[in-house]
């Protein structure tokens, strides 16, 4: 009885989409600290320069920030989108599997319970 288990063929994603790979650089301490850093720099800047180019509110800091928070939001939802969906595809393999091996698990009990009725022991010593 050999029945074979027929897994979803992925559909191709690609290595890594640019969305990807933009999430993990985003994502990463290197980006926080070093736009954290930019910033505290170009804030240090506008203070004590006599030129200054976007003097106390930091408009211009503000509408650069807002843009990027924009921008990668929808970014952020696209690779979050696609892990999803090789997460789905996984945990339907993943579920098939464990059915093909319950109905093999279920003969193999059969087959247990049929060499049970047809043999006999006693004594420690057992006759079909």
């Amino acid at each position: 009885m050999a029945t074979r288990v027929r897994l979803m063929k992925p559909k191709p994603l690609g290595e890594k989409t640019i969305a990807d790979k933009l999430v993990e650089v985003v994502g990463s301490w290197k980006f926080i600290l070093s736009q954290s850093a930019a910033m505290v720099i170009w804030v240090s800047i506008n203070l004590s320069s006599p030129a200054k180019w976007d003097a106390y509110p930091f408009i211009l800091l503000n509408l650069m920030l807002s843009t990027q928070a924009a921008l990668l939001g929808p970014i952020i939802l696209m690779a979050n989108n696609r892990q999803s969906e090789i997460d789905r595809r996984r945990d339907i393999d993943h579920y098939l599997i464990d059915v093909h091996d319950s109905q093999i698990l279920e003969g193999m009990a059969l087959q247990l319970e049929h060499i049970h009725k047809h043999v006999e022991c006693e004594d420690g010593e057992c006759h079909f």
